[in-house]
């Protein structure tokens, strides 16, 4: 019977290894919507989108042409350039990484702030033409990295290739040691 259980164990333990690891690499689209506190709401790589409601909720699309509506509050919004983003009221720090001119940002009532980390090219009049209501636009180089000497700045903006979050440790039941069989 141990050595069933041992073989049983062998074949579950890299199967649920499997569904763990890809299950959260396969994203589907998502509505997500905050609540009255304080909420972080992270999408996936496809196209999200989601709600904040009151709170200083924070707020990252990630990759996928998003939705992102920052409720009440004092929102922090982290955006692609595929994005469509509605701060709402409240002083909101939105910043986009904007490597085309493909986003939307429309500022709510408040003192809202956008930082765009933009590529080579961009301007910071086209980036304003791509947002509305703002009372502050900064716009930030993106950095590059010079590959002969390895040095250069890194983004103030972290991008898709995000390390993957922990993931949780499974609840396997203790391996029974095996007891000596008496030799005749």
């Amino acid at each position: 019977m141990p050595n069933a259980l041992a073989r049983l164990r062998a074949a579950v333990l890299p199967c649920a290894v499997f569904i763990l690891l890809v299950l959260p690499a396969s994203a589907f689209a998502d509505v997500m919507k905050g609540t009255a506190k304080n909420d972080r709401l992270i999408g996936s790589s496809a196209a999200d989108t989601i709600r904040a409601r009151a709170g200083k909720d924070v707020l990252d699309g990630r990759g996928g042409a998003d939705r992102l509506f920052g409720g009440a509050g004092a929102d922090r919004i982290t955006a692609d350039s595929v994005d469509r983003v509605k701060a709402g009221r409240g002083a909101d720090r939105v910043t986009v990484q904007a490597d085309s001119l493909d986003f939307t940002i429309k500022c709510g009532p408040g003192k809202d702030r956008v930082t765009a980390t933009a590529a080579a090219g961009l301007s910071k009049r086209a980036v304003r033409k791509r947002t509305s209501g703002c009372e502050q636009i900064k716009l930030v180089a993106a950095a590059s990295t010079d590959k002969t000497s390895g040095t250069g700045s890194t983004p103030g903006i972290t991008g898709l290739l995000d390390p993957p979050l922990p993931l949780p440790p499974l609840p396997l039941p203790p391996l029974p040691l095996p007891t000596p069989e008496p030799t005749p």
